[in-house]
């Protein structure tokens, strides 16, 4: 059954300045939201971390992925994994950052994330990739105690990115509702047009299981 919803309810402090800490961290994922970041751009954003290079290089090594040879490099990860599965590892790696924030908080983002990526796969949708985008960034506000709308601001998205997060607009804020309708357990709610309540049920499971493992390996 879906978990962790209740750390998903921001503690929302209209009119203050975000701290430092959460500034530099979506200054970090403007950054990697860039489209146009270049995997030489990527891996000097990760250098300047040792802790992420350290993380995802541990990662792409275990046995989750069962390479026949060990990766030693951001770039090597880059080249075998590919630009945007480092690029989503980075992001997890500084929402996870964020100060005096719970980590149940960051699994549920990350269901959200892979929960709407299979969902969007099974729908046979267009970058399924950017669903993830959408998922995990809808724990924002909640991650930094502020509205959708003021980290919009600062954080700028493509269009249906955006219209997703804060109006559930579009095929993305339709995969984006039923997912935090299974999530609240608001049966009457999960919708798809093309999906059985089963098969989402199955993308729900599968994204928890990918968080929990994930999670262990990549930010604890």
């Amino acid at each position: 059954m879906p978990k962790n919803c209740c750390f998903a309810q921001p503690k929302i402090i209209r009119g203050r300045r975000l701290p430092n800490n959460r500034i530099a961290i979506l200054n970090l994922l403007r950054r990697l939201q860039d489209p146009d970041i270049t995997p030489g751009q990527l891996e000097d954003l990760i250098a300047q971390d040792v802790a992420f290079s350290y993380r995802i290089l541990r990662y792409v090594n275990s046995a989750a992925y069962s390479l026949s040879r060990k990766i030693e490099s951001v770039q090597q990860a880059v080249v075998i994994l590919g630009l945007q599965t480092i690029n989503s590892w980075t992001t997890l790696l500084a929402m996870s950052q964020v100060d005096n924030k719970p980590t149940e908080l960051v699994v549920t983002a990350m269901v959200r994330g892979k929960m709407a990526e299979e969902l969007a796969e099974a729908q046979k949708c267009d970058r399924p990739d950017s669903f993830f985008t959408v998922g995990l960034f809808s724990a924002l506000d909640a991650l930094m105690d502020n509205t959708m709308e003021e980290i919009l601001t600062q954080l700028p998205l493509a269009d249906h990115i955006s219209n997703a997060l804060l109006h559930h607009q579009g095929i993305h804020g339709e995969i984006l509702s039923c997912v935090l309708a299974y999530e609240r357990g608001e049966w009457e709610q999960v919708k798809s047009s093309t999906l059985s309540m089963s098969r989402i049920r199955d993308c729900y499971l599968s994204a928890l299981q990918w968080a929990e493992d994930t999670c262990q390996q990549l930010i604890e």
